[in-house]
C-alpha cells in the first residue's frame, strides 16, 4: 500500500482493540507495473473478553487479485476491479463469519482449479447476506461460451450450496468443444447452441440440470463458421431450414436435456431429438461418465437412439452430381442404435429396416456393429445377403495429440483385415447405372446372381510413434506410411450370372487393394479367367497420376466369350469383345450374338477406329441376319466407313462422315457443356450433333422387303423421351376433365362424344378401317444422300422404287419417288409415280420452297379410294375422312384429275381439272361430270362444274367466283412451324414457310416436264372463260347455278329422302354480295314432275308451280301436287331468308290432305295438315293444325338406331350461326386444300337457299333452324295406336296445343290424350287398360313433355294404378291383387318379389335354364293379329275382341313339324262386353288357359254412385258387394 494511514486503539485494559487502516493499493502480478491498485479502508473491532469481532471494509476500484491469498479458495485470480462496502462479524460459538454489504465487480477474470477453461470479462453485483452471496446482473465468458447467471451460493465451507440459474445465449459447437477441451469427432460438426441450466448442490459437488438446443435466431455468416463439409452443408441448405450439420447431413432441429453430477461425473442425457432436412427424425437417451477415466472405461457411455431417415437422399449428398440419377429405392430407414464403451473406443450397435424399399431392396434389413476392434455389417433383402467384417485398430498417439478436426486427414483407424461374403439372388442393378431406359417395347433389367467371398489382411502395417507427429499434433508421417499398406487376400467368385449370361462359374484368385492400385487376378477352368487392375483409384483428378500409366484394365474370359478393356485417360482407350450372346444377356428386346466388337482410341494423336459384327440381331421387332459396322476417327473427322444390315430379303448399306467443330468451338464453357450434356441425356442427341458440326451420309438399299422395314422405321421414328407422351396424355385427360368430360377408357370417351355430336339426320357410315401396317408387303430399292450441319443448308437427294405392294385388300404395282430437298430451295420432285391397276398418280415440280411450281395428275382413279388416300396422307384427319366418305358415298366412277400448284405458301395459286368417267350419283348414270377450278393470284377461287345424266335430258351447271382470305400470323418462326404441323390439312405436316424468295433461277429451269395431255392450258382457259370478272370488288361473291329437267335427278340422288322420277324443271339461282352477306336471286318452275320418298307410301305426282327468289325472299305463287287418288299437297306464299328482311303479310300456307306417311319404326298413318309459316326461313314460326289418324305411332326403342327422331340434334345444331352442315363441311375442305381459314368460318356463314330449305321441310329434316311453334294443334285419332313392339299397344285419341321452341326441352304442350284400350305384355304378366276407368295423359305447358298420367291396368291376377308424372310413374305405382277380397295394397318390395317369382316361372325351366319355348309362346301371341270392333245402339254399347291364341309350346313333340302343330292347335279367344244404360254391364271372356279353353262371365250392377254388386263365374262363382270411398260417376 502507498500513503497508508491508520491507528490502533486499546480499551478496557486491552480487552477491546480497534484498528483502522486506509491507503492506496499497488497491483500484483500485473502487466502494467504503474497501474493503480485502488483505494482500501478498513476498521477492525475485537473484544477479547467476550470473544467476538467485526470489521468494516470499504474499497474503491480495488485490484481483485490482491484477495488471492487472503481467502483460501481454489481459484486463481487474473484481473478485475471491485468497488463497495462489506461488514464482517463473528461471535462466540460461530465457526464462520457473517458478511453484509455489496460489491460491484467489473472485468473479472479467474480460473478454478482443474477447470478446462478460464472465466473472463465477468461483471456482477455481489450482495452479502450472512453466509450467502447473491448475484445480480452477472454476465461474462467461460472460454468461448457466453454466460448469464443469477441466484446465490453459500460461502460456508461445509454447509454452503449453489443455487444458480445460468443461460448460454449462443455458442458455436466447435468452440464449445474447444472450451471443454474435447477431442474432435471422426466427422465435423457445425451449428450454434443455446442452453439453460441450473447449478445446485454443495460447493464441492454441485449438480447441473438443463437443456440445450440448436439456435435458429442467430444470423451466422461464412466467416463465423470454421471451414468444413458440415459448415458447407449447413450454409448450402440454409433456405431449406438447416440450422446444424453432421458431416454432409444437415439438420433442421436439435435439442437435448442433461443432468451432470460433479460428484460422480455422470451426465444423464434424455429427450434427445434431431430432425433432418432430408426427412426423418432421431430420438435418444442415455448416460455418460465424463472424466479422464471415462476415456478408457468400457462402461463410460450408454446412449440409445431410435428413429428414421431417408437413406436415398442422404446417400445423394455423398455421391457425385452425375450419379444423382441413381435410384437406390431403399426409401426411409427405421432403426435403433446403441452407443456404449469408452470415449476413446466407442462401440456402435445399429439395427435397421427399410419397410418402404422397392425392387431388389424389398424387405431390406440388417445390423451394423462398430467397435475399436472391427466393423461388422450384416444385411439382407429378397435379392442379396451381405456379411462384411473389417478388422480395425486406432493409434493411441492419434487420440492423445489430435487437437482439432482436419478434413484432409483420412479415417483415423487402421484396417488390419477384411472379410466379405456377398450372395446375390437376381439383384437388379441396372437402374443404379442409369435411369434412362431404352425406348423399347420391353423393359430393361440387369440382374446379377452369384456368390462372392473375400478374406484378406493388411500387409506391412506401420504403427506411428510420437516423432511422426508435427508440432501441431497432426499425423503427417503416419499418413504417408499408411499409404504404403496394401490389403491382400483370397477372392472366390462362384455362379456369377448377369441375367442369364454366366460370367464366372467358379473363379478363385487374389484381390489386392492399396492406395496406388486395385488388382484382381482369378482363374477357374483353363478357359475361364478374370483380371482387373485399377491404378490410382483414390485420386482420379490428378493429371500427374492420369498420365502415369494405366488407370483401368479389365479382362474376362469364359469359354469363347472374351472381354478386354484398357483405359488410360488423356492417352488411349481399348475395348474388345468376342462372342457375346445377347440372348442370354436379355437387354430389353435386344437379341443376337456379338461376334466381334472392337474400339481403339488414341487421344494424344486424335485417332481411332471401331468394328462391330452382330449375328442374328434383333431389337424391338427388327429382325436381321447380320449387322456389320466399321468406323474411323482421324482428327476432326469421324467416318462411318460402312454399316450393313442384312435381313432375310433386305439389305441396307449406310456410309457417313461427321466433322467436329473447330478448336474455337471446342472450348465450351462449363455452362454450355452442361446444357449439351443435359440435352443429349434427354434424348435430343440429334440436335446436339447438328448444332456442333457438319455431316453427310449415304443410304443404299439394293433390295428390301417392306414387311421387314416397318419395325426398323418405327424404331427410328419413335420418341427417345417417353415422358413427352406421358405428359401429353396427362394434359389431354386434364383438359377433358376441365370441361366436365370424364371417362374410364378412350373407347367410352369416343362413344360419349359421338352420342352428343352426331346429328340424327347425318348418314352414319361404317368406320373406314385401314389395314394394319403389319399387313403391308412388297419390295423396294433406292438410295438417299444427305448432308448438313454446321449452321449450313441441309441437302438431301432421294431415289425410291417400289414394286408389287400389298396392303390388306389394296394392291399397288409401282411406287416411284425421285427428287431432292434443301432447306433453302424446298422439295424438288423429278418424278412421283404410283400405280394401282389402271389408276395412277403423277407429280413433278418444286414444292415447299419460296416458289412452288408443281404439276400433278390422278388418272383412272376409283372415287371409292379417295377417302382411303386422304387417310393415308393425313392419318390424324379422322373427321375430314368421315366427312369426305359421307360426301362421296353416293358417287361412283373413275376419276381423272390434273392440275398445277404455283405461288408460295403464303399466297398459293392452283389450277385443277376433274373429270368423272363412267360415273354414277346415287345409282344415276352420268353422261358428263366435269369440274374445273382455279385459285388465282388475286386470291379468288374460280370454279365451273357441269353434270349431265344419261337416262334423262337435263343438266346441272354451277360456276362462280369466291374470294379467299389467307390468315397471316404474326408469330415467331418456331410457333408458326408448330402451328403448320398441328393443322389438319391435306398438305404434308412438315411444311415450313420460307420468308425470303430464292434468287436462284436455275431451279425454275428444272421444273420443266412433259404434259400428260396436250392442250392442257388451252382447255383450262376455255373452261374458266368468263369467270374472272375484273369488275368485282375484293370481297364480292358471284355464283350462278342452272338446273334443268333431269338435273334434278342428280340433286335428289344425293339425298336419301327424295328421288326425282320424271317431269320438267327449270331452276336458275344467282348468288351475289359478299361471303358475310350473300344475296340470292333466282326462279324455279316445275311441270308434271314426280318425286318419290321412302317416308311416303305413294310418290308426289303432277308437281307443278313456280318459285321465285327475289333479294333473299322466297316467293311461291302456287306449288301443288297429288298423292295417290285422294291426297294432295299445296304450298303458296312469301317468306324472307332472314327475319330482318321480313315485311307485313309474309307467310307460307302449307296444306296436305290424306298424306299416307310410312316412316319406318317412327310413324305409319294418315297425315292431314293446314299450316301457316311466318317469320323467316332461318327462324320460322309454325301455326295451324296437324292431324294423325288411321295408323300407328312407334315409341322409340333403340337409342342408337338410325331411325331416331329427326330433331334429336336440334339443340346442338342451333349453335351454328345460320348455316347448314354441308356448308361447314365444304368450308373445312377449302381450308385444308389451301392451308387457309375462309372468312366464312370467322364470320357468319352464308344462308341456305330457299329451294334447299323447302325440300328439307318437305322431308322433315331441318338444318340448324330456330323453329318456333305458335298455337299449333296436334290432333291424334281416330284409329291411332301407340306401339312399343312386342310390349305395349294402346289406342290413343285427343288434341294437343303446342307452343314454344321446337325442342324436347323447351316445347310447351297443352291438352289431354285419352287411351281407349290396349294391353301390355310383360312376359310373366299380361295386363290391359281397365275400360271402366278413364285413362288419360294430361299435358301442361309448365311441365313440357312430362304429362300427368292417370292409368288403371288390370290382369288375371294383378291390378295397377298410376297417378303421377310420366317421369316418376314408378314412385306412385299402386299394385293390388284381383283375387283378394280385401284388396290389399302390395308394397314395392312385395310386388317386386311376386313379379320375380312369376318371371322365373315364365322364362325358366325346372333346372334353372332359360325356357325358350315359353318365351316363343308369349312372343307369337303378341305378333298374332287382333280383330276389334265396337258400336252403340241407343243407350246400349257393345265391344268385341277376337284374337287367335296358341297352347304352350312345352308339350310340342321335338320331332314334329312346328308349323303343322300350330295349324292344328290354333284357337281363337273371344271377349264380348255389353253395357245397358249406366248401371248394368255384362262381359263374357273365352280364352285359352293351360292348353284348355275356358269361359268366364261377369255381371255388374251399380246400385249407387259408390256401391255396386258383382256376380262372377270364375275362378270360382261368387257374389261381391263393392263399396268405393269416391264416386264412380
Amino acid at each position: 500500500m502507498e500513503n497508508a494511514n491508520g491507528y490502533v486503539k486499546f480499551q478496557n485494559h486491552y480487552g477491546l482493540v480497534h484498528v483502522q487502516l486506509s491507503g492506496n493499493c499497488k497491483t500484483w502480478r500485473s502487466d502494467l507495473v504503474s497501474e493503480d491498485g485502488g483505494w482500501l479502508s478498513t476498521d477492525v473491532f475485537v473484544d477479547t473478553l467476550d470473544p467476538k469481532w467485526h470489521a468494516n471494509l470499504n474499497i474503491s476500484n480495488l485490484f481483485v487479485p490482491l484477495f488471492e491469498r487472503i481467502l483460501e479458495i481454489p481459484i486463481t485470480w487474473l484481473k478485475g476491479r471491485a468497488t463497495g462496502e462489506v461488514h464482517l462479524c463473528m461471535s462466540r460459538g460461530e465457526t464462520f463469519p457473517n458478511l453484509h454489504g455489496q460489491l460491484d465487480v467489473t472485468g473479472l477474470a479467474f480460473q478454478t482449479y482443474d477447470a478446462p477453461s478460464w472465466f473472463s470479462d465477468i461483471s456482477t453485483s455481489l450482495c452479502f447476506r450472512g453466509q450467502r452471496i447473491f448475484l445480480h446482473n452477472t454476465s461474462g465468458w467461460f472460454g468461448s461460451i457466453p454466460l448469464e447467471a443469477s441466484g446465490d451460493f453459500g460461502i460456508h465451507p461445509e454447509e454452503g450450496e449453489f443455487h444458480l440459474m445460468c443461460q448460454v445465449p449462443c455458442v458455436e459447437v466447435n468452440a464449445l468443444m474447444k472450451t471443454f477441451k474435447m477431442k474432435p469427432l471422426l466427422f465435423p460438426l457445425a451449428g450454434y447452441i443455446t442452453a439453460v441450466f441450473n447449478c445446485q448442490g454443495p460447493l464441492d459437488a454441485p449438480i447441473f440440470v438443463g437443456s440445450g438446443m440448436v439456435s435458429r435466431k442467430i444470423s451466422y455468416s461464412d466467416s463465423d463458421l470454421p471451414s468444413s463439409s458440415a459448415s458447407e452443408a449447413m450454409l448450402k441448405n440454409k433456405e431449406a431450414g438447416a440450422v446444424a450439420a453432421f458431416d454432409r447431413v444437415p439438420f433442421s432441429y436439435l435439442s437435448a436435456n442433461f443432468t451432470f453430477n460433479t460428484d460422480n461425473c455422470v451426465a444423464d442425457l434424455y429427450g434427445i431429438r434431431a430432425s433432418l432436412v432430408d426427412g426423418g427424425e432421431i430420438r435418444g437417451a442415455g448416460n455418460a461418465w465424463i472424466c479422464s477415466e471415462g476415456e478408457e472405461d468400457d462402461a463410460a457411455m450408454d446412449v440409445n437412439f431410435s428413429g428414421n431417415l431417408s437413406f436415398d437422399k442422404i446417400m445423394q449428398r455423398y455421391t457425385p452430381g452425375y450419379l444423382h440419377v441413381i435410384p437406390l429405392k431403399l426409401g426411409d430407414l427405421s432403426g435403433e442404435a446403441k452407443l456404449s464403451g469408452s470415449f476413446l473406443k466407442p462401440r456402435f450397435d445399429i439395427k435397421w429396416i427399410a419397410p418402404k424399399a422397392e425392387g431388389s431392396f424389398s424387405d431390406a434389413r440388417g445390423d451394423i456393429m462398430i467397435s475399436n476392434d472391427c466393423i461388422t455389417v450384416n444385411s439382407s433383402s429378397v435379392a442379396f445377403d451381405l456379411f462384411a467384417k473389417v478388422q480395425t485398430s486406432y493409434p493411441e498417439e492419434y487420440w492423445l495429440n489430435r487437437k482439432e478436426f482436419n478434413e484432409k486427414i483420412t479415417v483415423p483407424f487402421i484396417v488390419e483385415g477384411v472379410e466379405l461374403d456377398l450372395r446375390l439372388h437376381g439383384f437388379e442393378f441396372f437402374n443404379l447405372v442409369s435411369s434412362y431406359t431404352f425406348d423399347s417395347l420391353r423393359p430393361t433389367y440387369l440382374k446379377a446372381t452369384g456368390k462372392i467371398k473375400f478374406h484378406g489382411k493388411v500387409l506391412k502395417p506401420c504403427i506411428a510413434n510420437e516423432e511422426e507427429f508435427g508440432s501441431e499434433g497432426q499425423p503427417e508421417k503416419m499418413t504417408d506410411n499408411r499409404n504404403k499398406q496394401s490389403l491382400v487376400g483370397d477372392l472366390s467368385v462362384s455362379g456369377l450370372r448377369l441375367n442369364q449370361l454366366m460370367l464366372a462359374p467358379q473363379l478363385v484368385g487374389q484381390l489386392s487393394i492399396s492406395q496406388d492400385s486395385v488388382k484382381i487376378d482369378a482363374t477357374g477352368r483353363p478357359d475361364e479367367s478374370l483380371a482387373v487392375e485399377v491404378v490410382q483409384p483414390i485420386q482420379p483428378g490428378s493429371k500427374e497420376n492420369l498420365q502415369n500409366g494405366k488407370l483401368l484394365s479389365f479382362s474376362l474370359q469364359k469359354g469363347q466369350l472374351r472381354a478386354n478393356i484398357c483405359l488410360r485417360p488423356l492417352h488411349s482407350a481399348t475395348l474388345e469383345i468376342r462372342h457375346l450372346p445377347l440372348d442370354e444377356l436379355e437387354l430389353a428386346s435386344l437379341r443376337g450374338t456379338i461376334q466381334r466388337a472392337e474400339i481403339q482410341l488414341n487421344f494424344q494423336k486424335r485417332r481411332g477406329h471401331g468394328v462391330l459384327s452382330v449375328l442374328q440381331p434383333k431389337f424391338s421387332g427388327v429382325l436381321g441376319e447380320a449387322l456389320d459396322v466399321a468406323a474411323r476417327w482421324s482428327g476432326d473427322v469421324i467416318m462411318l466407313e460402312k454399316t450393313v444390315l442384312e435381313q432375310i430379303s433386305s439389305r441396307y448399306e449406310l456410309q457417313g462422315e461427321y466433322v467436329l467443330p473447330g478448336s474455337r468451338d471446342r472450348n465450351l464453357s462449363e455452362k454450355g457443356r452442361g446444357g449439351l450434356f443435359k440435352r443429349a441425356m434427354m434424348g435430343h442427341l440429334g440436335s446436339v450433333i447438328s448444332s456442333m458440326g457438319r455431316w453427310r451420309m449415304r443410304l443404299e438399299v439394293p433390295r428390301a422387303e417392306v414387311a421387314e422395314m416397318l419395325p426398323l422405321a418405327g424404331l427410328l421414328s419413335r420418341s427417345t423421351d417417353p415422358a413427352v407422351r406421358s405428359r401429353s396424355k396427362d394434359l389431354f385427360i386434364q383438359s377433358l376433365q376441365s370441361v366436365g368430360v370424364y371417362s374410364e377408357s378412350l373407347q367410352d370417351l369416343l362413344e360419349v362424344i359421338r352420342g352428343h355430336y352426331t346429328p340424327s339426320n347425318e348418314v352414319i357410315l361404317e368406320d373406314l378401317s385401314l389395314p394394319g401396317l403389319a399387313e403391308l408387303k412388297g419390295q423396294w430399292h433406292g438410295s438417299l444422300d444427305a448432308s448438313g450441319g454446321g449452321n449450313g443448308d441441309t441437302i438431301a437427294e432421294f431415289d425410291f422404287h417400289g414394286e408389287d405392294w400389298e396392303w390388306g385388300s389394296y394392291n399397288i404395282q409401282r411406287v416411284v419417288a425421285v427428287g431432292a430437298y434443301s432447306n433453302d430451295d424446298g422439295l424438288h420432285l423429278e418424278k412421283i409415280f404410283i400405280q394401282k391397276d389402271d389408276a395412277t398418280i403423277h407429280a413433278d415440280g418444286t414444292l415447299l420452297g419460296s416458289k412452288t411450281n408443281l404439276h400433278f395428275a390422278v388418272l383412272n382413279f376409283p372415287v371409292s379410294l379417295v377417302p382411303t388416300l386422304v387417310q393415308i396422307i393425313e392419318s390424324s384427319a379422322t373427321e375430314a375422312v368421315h366427312s369426305l366418305q359421307q360426301l362421296l358415298a353416293p358417287i361412283k366412277g373413275i376419276l381423272h384429275m390434273e392440275g398445277d400448284l404455283r405461288g408460295s405458301l403464303a399466297k398459293p395459286e392452283c389450277d385443277v381439272q376433274v373429270r368423272l368417267l363412267d360415273g354414277t350419283i346415287g345409282g344415276i348414270d352420268l353422261g358428263r361430270a366435269e369440274v374445273v377450278a382455279s385459285l388465282t393470284s388475286s386470291s379468288r377461287f374460280l370454279f365451273n362444274a357441269k353434270f349431265e345424266p344419261i337416262i334423262q335430258n337435263g343438266h346441272v351447271h354451277i360456276k362462280g367466283s369466291v374470294p379467299v382470305t389467307f390468315v397471316q400470323n404474326s408469330m415467331s418462326e418456331e410457333e408458326e412451324t408448330e402451328t403448320e404441323r398441328s393443322r389438319t390439312t391435306l398438305v404434308p405436316g412438315w411444311v415450313k414457310e420460307r420468308g425470303e424468295e430464292s434468287t436462284d433461277k436455275a431451279s425454275e429451269k428444272k421444273t420443266f416436264r412433259e404434259r400428260i395431255e396436250e392442250g392442257w392450258d388451252a382447255q383450262l382457259a376455255e373452261s374458266l372463260k368468263g369467270l374472272d370478272w375484273n369488275i368485282l370488288d375484293v370481297g364480292e361473291v358471284r355464283i350462278n347455278a342452272d338446273i334443268k329437267d333431269g338435273g334434278m335427278m342428280l340433286l335428289t340422288a344425293l339425298s336419301p329422302y327424295a328421288n326425282w322420277l320424271n317431269g320438267n324443271a327449270d331452276v336458275m339461282l344467282q348468288v351475289r354480295g359478299t361471303v358475310e352477306q350473300p344475296v340470292l336471286d333466282g326462279s324455279a318452275s316445275f311441270h308434271r314432275a314426280s318425286i318419290s320418298s321412302p317416308i311416303l307410301r305413294k310418290p308426289l305426282t303432277n308437281i307443278g308451280g313456280t318459285v321465285h327468289v327475289e333479294s333473299n325472299k322466297l316467293c311461291i305463287a302456287l306449288l301443288e301436287s297429288r298423292v295417290s287418288r285422294r291426297g294432295k299437297l299445296l304450298v303458296k306464299g312469301n317468306l324472307p331468308v332472314r327475319t330482318s328482311e321480313a315485311s307485313m303479310g309474309d307467310k307460307i300456307d302449307l296444306k296436305c290432305e290424306v298424306l299416307e306417311v310410312r316412316a319406318k319404326n317412327i310413324l305409319s298413318c294418315q297425315v292431314d295438315t293446314q299450316l301457316q309459316i311466318t317469320g323467316s326461313i332461318l327462324q320460322p314460326n309454325i301455326s295451324g293444325n296437324i292431324k294423325l289418324s288411321h295408323g300407328e305411332a312407334y315409341l322409340p326403342h333403340d337409342k342408337g338406331s338410325r331411325a331416331a327422331p329427326f330433331n334429336r340434334m336440334a339443340s346442338n345444331q342451333s349453335r351454328l350461326p345460320g348455316a347448314g352442315v354441308n356448308q361447314a363441311v365444304a368450308s373445312r375442305y377449302a381450308s385444308r386444300f389451301f392451308s387457309s381459314e375462309p372468312a366464312s368460318l370467322r364470320t357468319k356463314l352464308p344462308q341456305p337457299s330457299a329451294e334447299v330449305e323447302k325440300e328439307m321441310e318437305q322431308v322433315n329434316i331441318k338444318p340448324s333452324l330456330d323453329v318456333r311453334l305458335s298455337d299449333l294443334k296436334l290432333v291424334l285419332g281416330p284409329e291411332l295406336r301407340i306401339i312399343y313392339p312386342l310390349i305395349l299397344n294402346f289406342s290413343v285419341s285427343g288434341e294437343l296445343e303446342l307452343n314454344g321452341l321446337a325442342h324436347p326441352k323447351w316445347i310447351k304442350p297443352k291438352g289431354v290424350l285419352t287411351f281407349e284400350n290396349g294391353d301390355v305384355n310383360l312376359v310373366a304378366t299380361q295386363v290391359r287398360l281397365k275400360r271402366e276407368h278413364l285413362n288419360i295423359a294430361k299435358f301442361e305447358p309448365e311441365h313440357g313433355l312430362d304429362p300427368m298420367l292417370d292409368l288403371a291396368l288390370v290382369g288375371s291376377e294383378w291390378q295397377f294404378r298410376i297417378q303421377s308424372r310420366a317421369s316418376k310413374w314408378q314412385e306412385k305405382l299402386v299394385v293390388t291383387s284381383t283375387g283378394s277380397v280385401e284388396q290389399d295394397v302390395l308394397s314395392p318390395t312385395e310386388a317386386a318379389r311376386v313379379f320375380e317369382s312369376q318371371l322365373a316361372e315364365s322364362i325358366l325351366e325346372g333346372s334353372g335354364q332359360l325356357a325358350f319355348k315359353k318365351l316363343a309362346t308369349a312372343t307369337l301371341e303378341t305378333l298374332m293379329p287382333r280383330i276389334e270392333g265396337k258400336g252403340e245402339i241407343g243407350q246400349a254399347r257393345w265391344r268385341l275382341v277376337y284374337a287367335p291364341q296358341i297352347p304352350t309350346l312345352l308339350s310340342v313333340d321335338p320331332t314334329a313339324d312346328p308349323l303343322k302343330f300350330l295349324a292344328s292347335n290354333l284357337s281363337f279367344g273371344t271377349e264380348v262386353e255389353v253395357q245397358l244404360g249406366k248401371r248394368l254391364q255384362a262381359s263374357i271372356v273365352r280364352q285359352l288357359k293351360d292348353s284348355e279353353m275356358g269361359t268366364q262371365w261377369t255381371l255388374i250392377y251399380q246400385l249407387t254412385s259408390r256401391l255396386r254388386v258383382l256376380l262372377q263365374s270364375a275362378p270360382s262363382k261368387r257374389l261381391l258387394f263393392e263399396y268405393s270411398a269416391t264416386s264412380q260417376d
